[in-house]
């Protein structure tokens, strides 16, 4: 996309020039600065853009008035598992105007233009997360409710046949792999490299504890408080101590009241040793804890009374057309058949058009979507065409079904289209969780 170069009334007889472009690598030091309008520290900053391997200047946007930075928002790259299928996925984040020049639709400008940029470099969705669902809903963003868990844990809590302790450097090449394991089959986590799960620690400010067979005489879970940071997976940190496999592992933050859960990666079939991370990592705040875990992990909890709150942060909106379906051309076309069909239409509300996804069981294939005079065509077997529904399907239902998957509350939010029986065989219930830790 090229720059646009405008002119813009500033006051009484003034213009300004305002360039809506991609940031380089001499504007990051003054993305630095601008980002301090959240009323937060350079230094929090930093090393989202100073330490983040993945992180070019080019993924900003800004927007230059005079020569001088007033707006801003970044894309952060990724993959994403999402529905059963990797999905290059662009998150939107630092989103900020200076002071002022709010009001003068610079946000809005530069939104556009780096969805519009991430669209056309193929990435097939975008998420954020927000205070401000209503502004987001304007560039077709819908809302995915995520569930937060409080909790006390029991300190008393043992881990039977494991020893939990604290990770050091030579534990996260195997940590990462058993996170890859763990996560397989959810819908929602990154697809990370050890080079960025080991930078990410920089700006979480995260300990890590781990979970490992037991070979020699029970260990009592340290207080990780009272280890230094190199000695919890730091590079240049302490060598692991000889043992066995790792089983488990848990990511946190301390906080004054409660710890957060950032990660939780253990088999959920092995209660004993997930209820020994979550204990031992929230005992500097008396068992104190809050996670937001997938489905499958969330009975862990039960023992400690622990209440759910619904939080709605969580927007997410499709970008390319084609991307989507050639990522989803992945698993849609092998849950169709099972379902017995060979073909069906899903009609998507793109940002600035209408788009059917034609789903065989060969492939899922990006469409323009017909007006609704013109007839749809069938295959020769009627039978063999699932229901169609002809209204596209809203930013809010499609983020749902595509993270969450067909559960009780998306079915509520598809409940009154032909189609239903369709978007449930296409996206089955998810074991949906985006960690906190990979949030932006």
């Amino acid at each position: 996309m090229s720059q646009r170069d405008d002119r813009m009334g500033t006051g009484a007889g003034g213009t300004a020039q305002v360039v809506v472009r991609r940031a380089t690598e001499g504007d990051v030091a003054a993305i630095l600065d601008l980002l301090t309008e959240y009323d937060q520290p350079r230094s929090y900053f930093a090393p989202w853009y100073e330490a983040d391997p993945s992180y070019r200047p080019e993924q900003s946007w800004v927007v230059a008035e005079d020569g001088a930075l007033a707006a801003h928002v970044r894309l952060y790259e990724r993959t994403l598992l999402v529905s059963g299928a990797p999905m290059r996925t662009a998150g939107v984040g630092n989103v900020i105007t200076v002071k002022h020049a709010r009001g003068r639709g610079y946000a809005s400008r530069v939104m556009r233009a780096a969805l519009d940029a991430a669209t056309a470099a193929g990435h097939a969705y975008s998420l954020l997360w927000t205070h401000l669902p209503d502004l987001y809903a304007r560039y077709g963003f819908g809302p995915v409710p995520e569930e937060a868990v409080t909790a006390t844990a029991d300190p008393d809590t043992g881990a039977g046949g494991t020893r939990v302790r604290a990770a050091v450097a030579d534990d996260l090449p195997a940590v990462l792999a058993l996170r890859c394991l763990r996560n397989a089959d959810r819908s929602g986590p990154s697809i990370l490299d050890l080079e960025l799960f080991q930078a990410a620690r920089q700006w979480l400010g995260d300990e890590i504890l781990v979970a490992e067979e037991h070979l020699a005489e029970q260990h009592v879970a340290e207080q990780p408080q009272q280890r230094p940071r190199a000695q919890t997976g730091e590079p240049g940190g302490q060598q692991a101590p000889a043992a066995g496999a790792l089983t488990g592992y848990v990511r946190y933050r301390p906080g004054t009241e409660r710890v957060e859960i950032l990660e939780l990666g253990v088999d959920p079939r092995d209660a004993e040793t997930g209820r020994a991370l979550l204990a031992a990592a929230a005992r500097p705040t008396q068992g104190r804890l809050r996670a937001v875990l997938p489905r499958t992990l969330r009975p862990l909890l039960d023992p400690w009374s622990a209440s759910d709150t619904s939080t709605t942060g969580l927007m997410g909106r499709p970008l390319s057309a084609p991307a989507l379906a050639n990522a989803l051309s992945h698993v849609w076309p092998a849950r169709l058949a099972r379902a017995g069909w060979q073909q069906a239409r899903v009609p998507l509300a793109m940002a600035d058009r209408g788009v059917t996804l034609r789903v065989t069981d060969a492939a899922v294939t990006a469409e323009p979507t017909l007006p609704e005079s013109s007839p749809m065509p069938h295959p020769a077997e009627p039978s063999a065409a699932a229901p169609e529904d002809t209204r596209p399907l809203t930013g809010e239902q499609l983020s749902c079904l595509l993270l969450r998957g067909h559960d009780a509350a998306t079915a509520r939010l598809v409940a009154d289209r032909r189609d239903r029986d369709v978007l449930a065989a296409l996206c089955p219930e998810q074991d949906f969780v985006i960690w906190p830790a990979e949030q932006f």
